[in-house]
């Protein structure tokens, strides 16, 4: 698989692991990433409850990236279903999960997904049936996109509302002042990213889900697509293009004229980190605790300069996935310091009981304290889990089909500079969608695919441009 020249293609490990092919994704080694993602020896890992879900989310996604459409849709669709299973018959944690979270680390919590994660995966879950020409069932996952926006809100604030009681009523509410002390360390400061607004569910969601309900064809679906458009292009006011589909849906358009669809994701989301905070306990003064904080990465794309014929168009900004990770966990930011305080308290409780026990025996205290200190060290770990193959943004762009057939396609950096342009040779549809997936401006893939309620599941061939840009075209 071709990528552009400045790529650093990282070696095959030894055995295959989420861990690498997180890297690989990281670095913009796509398809390493897929063959890590889909060795067989992490088939036992990835069935173990705890982290199932979130490695079906990876895969799904890697394998998008990688231009592995049929896979991630299986992948995707698994995931889809899980995250109902937690939605709905399992929201809440087992007993044991409790405990064990409480004994250990929240880590040994099974990995439920967020609110947002639940939304982008039925969302992504539509660009792969689309990928495939399952327009049907695409539209399907756009309804589960509706519903998931639907319910966020709701159900959120629900469960806020209940960790807010927990809050206010453990020990006279000392853990509320706790989660003001960490909202306010520096390391919540400095991130630099604004928190979406509670309206700002997934623009991106909404689009796709427009676009599958208007690839079917159905004049019900058609309506319902220009409600959603319009309520993406309320999320993104600075959008103009969002306002014109809701006027006019593409797909009307192209009965007369051929469009092409872009949508660019580039970069990484943000991810979480691990930091000491030192805050008030009532077991022990103050004491740092282990807080899992949003990190974000760089990216130097800033967009993709687009030319179709005489046509020169940017593509615009859909979602800021940073600032929807970023909103999502300070809604979920009081519940984490909870959890935390519960687990340290209570190894700090059982140390105070040991040492009190065997406090006429000096080397068993000594004993005991050391033994408790280094447990603590060991064990006292934030929950760093999160869908880290998710992209930093998205953006999209629409043009008519150029009388030759072939978009030129560059990337357009953060300096401002446009790099060279890569060829597309576009399939011969009346609506064409072209997926563009970068990391960074030295490694952009570009996978092209019709999209028509009758269109075959396209095989896809690698191909490499004379910019070094990948291109995967139907064969």
């Amino acid at each position: 698989m071709g990528l552009l020249c400045g790529v650093a293609w990282l070696p095959l490990a030894g055995c295959a692991s989420p861990t690498v092919a997180v890297a690989a994704h990281s670095s913009g080694n796509f398809e390493l990433a897929r063959q890590q993602i889909l060795a067989a020896d992490l088939d036992g890992a990835k069935q173990t409850q705890r982290d199932r879900l979130l490695w079906l989310m990876e895969e799904g996604k890697i394998c998008l990236d990688a231009g592995d459409a049929a896979t991630g849709a299986r992948a995707l669709a698994t995931a889809s279903d899980w995250s109902e299973r937690f939605a709905i018959y399992e929201p809440k944690t087992t007993i044991q999960e409790e405990m064990a979270s409480i004994v250990v680390n929240s880590t040994l919590r099974t990995f439920r997904g967020t609110y947002s994660d639940r939304i982008l995966i039925d969302a992504y879950a539509v660009l792969a049936n689309l990928w495939v020409g399952d327009t049907g069932r695409a539209a399907v996952y756009g309804n589960r996109v509706l519903e998931r926006q639907a319910d966020a809100e709701t159900e959120q604030a629900k469960q806020i509302a209940k960790v807010e009681k927990e809050l206010g009523g453990y020990r006279g509410g000392v853990l509320t002042s706790m989660v003001e002390e960490v909202r306010g360390a520096s390391e919540l400061q400095t991130l630099g990213v604004t928190p979406a607004t509670s309206a700002y569910l997934n623009p991106f969601a909404s689009w796709i889900a427009a676009i599958a309900w208007s690839a079917t064809g159905d004049g019900a679906n058609l309506t319902k697509a220009g409600a959603s458009f319009a309520r993406a292009a309320a999320m993104v006011p600075a959008n103009p293009l969002l306002a014109q589909e809701a006027a006019e849906n593409p797909f009307v358009r192209a009965r007369s004229q051929p469009q092409v669809l872009i949508l660019l994701e580039a970069g990484r989301c943000v991810s979480l980190r691990q930091v000491l905070i030192p805050v008030f306990t009532p077991w022990s003064g103050y004491n740092p605790i282990p807080i899992p904080v949003p990190e974000t990465h760089p990216c130097q794309v800033a967009s993709l300069s687009i030319q179709a014929g005489s046509t020169a168009v940017n593509t615009l900004a859909l979602s800021d996935n940073d600032a929807i990770f970023v909103a999502q966990y300070e809604r979920m930011l009081p519940e984490i310091v909870f959890r935390t305080a519960l687990m340290v308290g209570a190894k700090a409780g059982a140390t105070v009981a040991a040492t009190q026990a065997t406090r006429r025996n000096d080397s068993a205290r000594w004993a005991i304290l050391a033994g408790m200190s280094l447990y603590q060290a060991l064990t006292n770990q934030a929950d760093l889990r999160s869908w880290t193959s998710v992209g930093k943004f998205t953006q999209i762009a629409q043009v008519d089909r150029p009388p030759d057939g072939r978009l030129r396609i560059a990337v357009t950096t953060t300096s401002g500079a446009t790099g060279p342009f890569a060829t597309i040779d576009l399939p011969d549809a009346q609506v064409v969608f072209v997926y563009v997936r970068s990391m960074s401006p030295s490694s952009t893939v570009v996978y092209p695919f019709a999209v028509q309620p009758t269109a075959a599941h396209s095989m896809l061939e690698s191909v490499e441009s004379s910019a070094g840009i990948a291109v995967r075209s139907p064969a």
